[in-house]
């Protein structure tokens, strides 16, 4: 709620792709329902791909998502 400004930042290494998304609004409670959808959704599709996707208040202020994909994979 009430961002004003968003950083988006994308890696990659020889492993991984790794996002960080920050934004300097209000932080508001993540959704634990586990229906599949929004920020519980990203971290199972994160979580089924070897990966890893968090989010919540920044110690810093605002929002942050962060995620961790691997490049490879089993199938």
């Amino acid at each position: 709620r009430g961002a004003r400004a968003v950083d988006v930042v994308v890696r990659v290494d020889d492993d991984a792709v790794r996002l960080r998304v920050h934004d300097d609004g209000e932080p508001v409670a993540p959704s634990r329902r586990g229906d599949g959808w929004g920020l519980a959704g990203m971290g199972e599709r994160a979580a089924l791909l070897g990966g890893r996707c968090d989010a919540g208040p920044d110690p810093t202020g605002g929002w942050t998502v962060t995620a961790t994909l691997p490049l490879r994979w089993d199938e």
